[in-house]
């Protein structure tokens, strides 16, 4: 259930966990986003399944997908 998971995330993982694709956009890094947050949108649409928050973040982050450009984000 969605309880059990939130419960598990709550427990396992300090508060100033950060995840491997916010590092690598503060780093500049090139980003997961085609293999991460593009698959759950490109898999939804071809299933007719709606993914508003990961459009949302897959659109907001598709500038910084090969790096941080010159004007983008900084840790």
């Amino acid at each position: 259930t969605a309880k059990r998971h939130l419960g598990f995330i709550e427990t396992s993982f300090a508060p100033d966990t950060r995840s491997s694709q916010l590092e690598d956009l503060l780093a500049g890094r090139r980003l997961e986003l085609e293999y991460l947050n593009g698959e759950v949108v490109r898999r939804g649409r071809g299933l007719g399944v709606p993914t508003p928050l990961n459009s949302m973040i897959y659109d907001a982050l598709k500038p910084y997908a090969n790096g941080r450009p010159p004007d983008g984000p900084s840790s």
